[in-house]
């Protein structure tokens, strides 16, 4: 029973609502690539827009699921024995609807 309530503490705290803070999204995607990637022997291949706007998110949260998805796409190359794997991170402004939208790729090849 300690247990649970232990990790149900856990859980609340790790998914608690931030303040939104002002966030360069490249600088962010920029740090979670060396962060994840700095160690290995992974060709990475960046493309950055110029000009995404700063936005107001929960900066730890987003960067937890950027690192998340680096990680998988290395686990990924790893897994497969890739000799050349590479990992494509873009980051750009895409519009729908007349709504624009900040959009981040992350790709494992």
């Amino acid at each position: 029973m300690r247990w649970i309530k232990k990790r149900l503490s856990e859980i609340k705290t790790k998914f608690k609502q931030n303040e939104p803070v002002p966030v360069d999204i490249n600088k962010l995607v920029q740090n979670a690539v060396k962060l994840i990637l700095s160690e290995e022997e992974i060709n990475i291949v960046p493309t950055y827009q110029d000009g995404i706007p700063t936005i107001y998110i929960d900066e730890n949260k987003i960067r937890s699921v950027i690192c998340n998805l680096l990680s998988n796409a290395l686990a990924a190359i790893s897994k497969s024995n890739r000799k050349n794997g590479q990992i494509s991170v873009i980051t750009d402004v895409i519009t729908l609807n007349r709504i624009q939208y900040i959009q981040v790729s992350i790709e494992d090849r």
